[in-house]
């Protein structure tokens, strides 16, 4: 039945997701502690509300430029977090790289899904184990300061799968769902700015529903 056949496509995902952190393994908790990380950090040390809105307004200082025009909110807001709750610990800082790419590759096999009509869902597990896998993630996984990559990605990926979502059922909270990652990505790293034209290019390319095209 429907329920089932879902089941066994999200264990699927899942299986790849959980694949995709044992290729890794091995270099979970190697302190990989890049200068610009720890100053980007450190910068942002008041746990308070003033903090909170320093974090989402201010650009991204650094203890190397006395100026920085880096303004990734996201990015800050979740090291500025993180701070709060473990302390300059790279450990931490380094499972946060680790869950967005195990998430990542979940995202993966459910946008293959909508794409490569496998009854089976062998190749969109293929799909999803390749890009877990693939060596380009080595050190977007294992650096610190790679998050705005994978925090990038994730917004891709969320959005274009709500926004397929929405276009199937017409949700409106679906898409305003994809609106909001779709912003997550434009303040996690100025490529995100690139994210909107993803979107804009799916729906003119690939939707069959003239009525939103108008």
């Amino acid at each position: 039945n429907s329920i089932m056949y879902k089941c066994r496509f999200m264990l699927f995902a899942l299986l790849a997701a959980i694949i995709s952190l044992f290729a890794f393994s091995q270099f979970f908790g190697i302190r990989l502690m890049e200068l610009d990380a720890v100053s980007a950090i450190l910068s942002h040390t008041k746990i308070d509300l003033s903090g909170l809105i320093g974090v989402l307004s201010k650009p991204m200082d650094t203890y190397i430029l006395s100026v920085s025009a880096t303004y990734r909110p996201m990015q800050t807001f979740i090291w500025w977090a993180t701070l709060a709750f473990a302390g300059l610990n790279f450990t931490a800082f380094h499972a946060i790289n680790f869950i967005f790419h195990a998430v990542n590759t979940f995202l993966v096999f459910l946008v293959a899904r909508k794409f490569i009509k496998d009854n089976s869902g062998l190749f969109s597990f293929l799909t999803a184990l390749l890009f877990g896998l693939h060596p380009f993630h080595v050190q977007i996984v294992n650096f610190v300061s790679r998050l705005p990559e994978l925090l990038v990605l994730f917004s891709i990926l969320s959005s274009l799968l709500l926004l397929m979502k929405f276009l199937e059922n017409g949700s409106k909270k679906l898409f305003a769902l994809s609106v909001a990652t779709c912003a997550f990505g434009v303040f996690s790293k100025g490529v995100g700015n690139l994210i909107p034209f993803v979107l804009f290019f799916y729906v003119f390319s690939f939707s069959k529903i003239p009525d939103f095209k108008k």
